[in-house]
């Protein structure tokens, strides 16, 4: 870690069970950027330590950067990620990758691409935790059939649209 007038800076390696990461800390006025490079680990643990409330399980890859301080107007999370297998709010995925962005009361995953249920899928989703609002848009094609109902065989190609609340309060 070097420190001078203008600000400090560093670099650190992470080796931890379960957590590996070279980081670059840099600290000027009125910001803090942390960078996450080649950070591989458990989602959920990188979740948490990124304060990003995303069920999220399964080994993952990735460069993200939390940045923090008086020069924005709140603290922000982007970085890029990919999976080989990878559990999101219960689904099985595989052969992830996505772009994710967070000011740590919402979360966007953009640009998501994976495999689920033998098909090839794409699609972007915003959770706002605070309002309890999700949307979501995308497509899986090829998606094998015989996975969502038994008895029946066949490819299908599916679009999926939807927005909506979450965990509220029905007497709300």
């Amino acid at each position: 870690v070097h420190h001078t007038p203008s600000g400090t800076r560093g670099d650190i390696t992470v080796s931890a069970p379960d957590l590996n990461s070279r980081v670059d800390l840099a600290i000027a006025a009125g910001r803090t950027a942390i960078r996450f490079h080649e950070l591989q680990g458990e989602a959920r643990k990188i979740m948490r330590i990124l304060d990003l409330g995303l069920a999220l399980d399964g080994q993952i890859t990735g460069d993200f950067t939390y940045s923090t301080g008086r020069a924005l107007k709140e603290p922000e999370v982007l970085g890029n990620f990919s999976a080989d297998r990878l559990k999101f709010m219960g689904y099985a995925l595989g052969q992830v990758k996505g772009a994710l962005r967070s000011n740590l009361q919402d979360i966007g995953l953009s640009g998501l691409e994976f495999t689920h249920r033998g098909g090839r899928a794409r699609g972007d989703v915003e959770i706002d935790f605070q309002s309890r609002r999700f949307d979501l848009q995308g497509r899986i094609e090829d998606l094998d059939v015989s996975q969502l109902f038994g008895g029946f065989r066949g490819r299908a190609d599916m679009e999926i649209s939807g927005r909506g609340e979450f965990m509220k309060d029905a007497l709300e």
